[in-house]
């Protein structure tokens, strides 16, 4: 499997390092409200992807029966206009603590070219709130479904970036 932000980092780090969902919520209702929700986008600055543009959104939720739940929807434009990605993804991991989330959403084999495709997103609520993200893909291997804090597993492996549009609501879980 490969695995990166965006691009660029080590599978082993990623696959033996991973944290599970710890959630205090209880079972499901029909009016629970999601762990997060809201749509943004934001804007490479690093060597080899500046201008692309990157639109994403999640409707994600937790309950301690039933697991995470959600979809991620995610579009990756380049500077000259042209789509290079695009799809939803289902979100395999949601936790919210503080004002931060952390998300898992895995892309059904099938859906683009890419196999073993999965997004690691981390959103901080602020003005404006900041995204940060990895991927793992390729490989014979399904990719890590829990949620994890690369920030924290791998200092350096991701740039933060703020929301040019949109917000997220997080409601901890």
């Amino acid at each position: 499997m490969m695995v990166r932000p965006i691009h660029k980092l080590a599978a082993a780090g990623l696959l033996a390092t991973a944290t599970a969902l710890g959630s205090a919520a209880t079972p499901a209702a029909a009016a629970d409200p999601p762990a997060i929700t809201g749509k943004g986008k934001f804007t490479f600055q690093e060597p080899g992807l500046e201008g692309h543009q990157i639109t994403f959104g999640a409707q994600a939720g937790a309950t301690a029966v039933d697991g995470s739940f959600g979809d991620f929807s995610f579009k990756h434009v380049l500077p000259s206009g042209e789509v290079v990605g695009e799809g939803v993804a289902d979100i395999t991991c949601a936790q919210v603590s503080n004002g931060v989330a952390l998300l898992t959403a895995v892309v059904p084999e099938g859906q683009t070219p890419v196999r073993n495709h999965a997004f690691y997103v981390k959103i901080i609520d602020g003005q404006p709130d900041q995204v940060a993200s990895v991927q793992a893909q390729g490989g014979d291997e399904p990719p890590p479904r829990d949620c994890m804090d690369f920030e924290v597993l791998m200092p350096g492996a991701a740039q933060r970036y703020p929301l040019d549009a949109g917000n997220f609501v997080l409601n901890n879980t």
